[in-house]
């Protein structure tokens, strides 16, 4: 969970329980989230790898979806399995508008009338607490113009993926068949992960680990889980205007190191 939406639990007078990851990557699954006693979750579709909400029972599920936009369980795209469910459109995440904004989406009126009405304060007199959290048109110009790229830059993310992992390093992807994951990163799973980043940046390249452990929202020693891939998981570029030229590069340097640690 991003620390932005543990803070909006707090400012909002309520606590937060953290669950660890599987074992088999950066998510929670059913049964994890079915043995939490909080009836409200919120569920991370992390790095784009869709998480099945299928099989939870009696819970409200709030669906980030701020890395997943496109992701899919079968036909039907995330966002629309739980309860409600939110997106981020800051510069990083896959469309963005031109620096902070967001969205939220349900299938229950109700809810999107509220909260319609809590974002823009202007000219009530009621007495209700609201705030301004409008988007300004400049902003949400600039979304509006990347959503219509947005299946093509998806398409770009997903052939710049295949080609990394064509060199033969462990990925962390969707091992769900009946799914498809927005590639929101690149993750190359390796016990030499800071080997390998200070390789690529020896060649002019920039990596990065995504997932530390200082970012972790709970100093409790349970999320073994969680601490075991902040120790191997190397992200690597995947934007849609890195460019044949650039990709063939540093696809160059990453068989190279393949090369070296051939157990990478």
């Amino acid at each position: 969970m991003c620390s932005a939406v543990k803070n909006a639990i707090a400012i909002a007078g309520n606590s937060s329980e953290i669950l660890d990851v599987d074992t088999n990557g950066p998510n929670l699954n059913s049964r994890i989230i079915n043995s939490s006693k909080s009836k409200f979750c919120i569920i991370p579709h992390t790095y784009g790898i869709p998480v099945d909400l299928t099989n939870i029972k009696n819970k409200i599920i709030i669906e980030d979806c701020c890395q997943a936009l496109g992701s899919k369980i079968g036909s039907k795209h995330v966002g629309l399995f739980g309860d409600i469910s939110i997106l981020s459109f800051y510069s990083t995440k896959l469309i963005n508008t031109g620096g902070y904004g967001g969205a939220v989406f349900s299938k229950n009126r109700f809810l999107i009338d509220r909260i319609r009405d809590y974002i823009n304060f202007d000219m009530k007199i009621d007495g209700k607490n609201r705030f301004n959290f409008n988007l300004s048109e400049v902003n949400a110009s600039i979304g509006f113009s990347q959503i219509k790229k947005i299946k093509q830059n998806l398409s770009i993310r997903e052939m710049i993926f295949q080609k990394y992992k064509s060199i033969g390093f462990k990925m962390l992807e969707n091992n769900n068949s009946n799914s498809y994951s927005a590639k929101f990163r690149c993750i190359i799973l390796t016990k030499y992960q800071k080997k390998l980043i200070n390789f690529l940046k020896k060649n002019k390249i920039i990596s990065i680990n995504p997932f530390l452990k200082t970012e972790l929202l709970s100093k409790n020693i349970k999320l073994k889980n969680s601490i075991l891939l902040t120790s191997k998981t190397v992200s690597l570029p995947i934007y849609p205007s890195l460019g044949l030229k650039k990709l063939n590069y540093i696809i160059d340097i990453l068989k190279k190191f393949k090369k070296k640690y051939p157990n990478s």
